[in-house]
């Protein structure tokens, strides 16, 4: 669990300009892994208003299974999902972007 506002340390270091930068879209794969009945994230990908990160999970797959948050002139600002020791289930919170 991540507290105080602490953000995991790679590839996004730290959001490092806290106030002005945020998340605009996440992009992802999903496919159904050897001993798993149901589709489980594969790979997940963050951009952000200044740089995109490494992805975390597997590249290589299947990417017709493929899926993109990102709202024009919105934010990604939480997330909520379902998951055990793999992510099942993912979905965002978003605000406008206020120029």
């Amino acid at each position: 669990m991540v507290e105080d506002h602490q953000l995991p340390s790679a590839p996004f270091e730290k959001l490092g300009h806290f106030f002005c930068e945020y998340i605009t879209e996440v992009h992802g794969t999903y496919d159904k892994l050897h001993g798993h009945t149901a589709n489980v994230m594969t790979m997940l990908k963050f951009k952000a208003n200044k740089r995109t990160s490494d992805p975390f999970g597997l590249e290589a797959g299947n990417y017709d299974k493929t899926f993109l948050f990102k709202i024009a002139d919105h934010k990604i600002v939480g997330f909520h999902g379902n998951a055990s020791d793999l992510i099942h289930k993912i979905g965002v919170h978003v605000l406008p972007i206020l120029h």
